[in-house]
């Protein structure tokens, strides 16, 4: 499904989706799974015209993997939320990740360096694994701080404002709808990764999902991680936002290791 598509069910109009032949109208709400249960879009009537349509795209990078997010109203893209995964197979540390989110004049983003911590100290847990730095940046406002990969908190971040705190009403009052399939999306990535993928605050994944995967091991680590970090100032839907992204991006890398 292409980006195309997605406007083409916010403006109501017909889906092709690969067909030469035009389907029937698109119905007034629901959603598309992809063939491996992973969500590609959902939406719902917008009460000003068409539909309010969530779309989920991933892809590889030059130096890594990226997934994205897109809500749209209409023809009008109004947040997209964006995760970015700069990591080789080869690569005996976590990498690093990012998630930002853009709607209006807000760009918030968050990113973890985890290029200090190595999957088989995430397996050998309870021992110390290490931390990761991070930098939160609301426009030009920036804060610094780390995540504990043992306790899986962040630390020195009590100034820096949560993505739900910034996020306009209108932008939530929009998104809300989205949180059966967010969650269902969530607990899809949670299962595919045996158990390694958590973006809850304080709950790290148990060891065993770790031990002999170190590539996997990575993928979900550190974007378990940067979601947890959109969790800053309690649950909400960009925290969830924050998962569906980091679980589209963590999936995706996680395809690409060796058998």
């Amino acid at each position: 499904m292409t980006r195309r598509d997605a406007i083409r069910i916010s403006s109501g109009a017909l889906l092709t989706l690969g067909s030469s032949h035009a389907q029937p109208a698109v119905p007034p709400s629901g959603q598309i799974v992809g063939p491996g249960g992973e969500l590609v879009a959902a939406w719902y009537p917008s009460q000003r015209r068409g539909a309010v349509v969530m779309f989920v795209s991933k892809r590889p990078t030059t130096n890594g993997y990226r997934a994205e997010l897109l809500f749209n109203e209409g023809t009008d893209t109004f947040l997209s939320v964006t995760a970015t995964l700069q990591h080789k197979l080869d690569e005996k540390s976590l990498g690093q990740a990012a998630i930002s989110f853009v709607t209006g004049g807000l760009i918030y983003t968050v990113s973890l360096d985890a290029t200090q911590v190595s999957p088989e100290a995430l397996a050998n847990r309870p021992a110390s694994v290490g931390s990761g730095k991070v930098r939160i940046r609301v426009n030009d406002q920036v804060t610094d701080g780390a995540f504990d990969f043992s306790a899986w908190k962040p630390s020195r971040l009590d100034r820096a404002p949560g993505i739900e705190k910034v996020l306009s009403q209108p932008v939530k009052s929009k998104i809300e709808p989205f949180g059966g399939a967010s969650n269902t999306a969530v607990k899809h990535d949670q299962e595919k990764s045996g158990g390694a993928f958590s973006t809850q605050v304080g709950q790290p994944p148990p060891a065993q999902a770790w031990r002999g995967k170190a590539c996997r091991a990575a993928c979900w680590g550190v974007c378990g991680g940067v979601g947890a970090l959109c969790c800053l100032g309690g649950a909400g839907f960009g925290c969830v936002l924050g998962a569906v992204a980091g679980g589209a991006l963590a999936s995706l890398c996680s395809d690409s290791c060796p058998a």
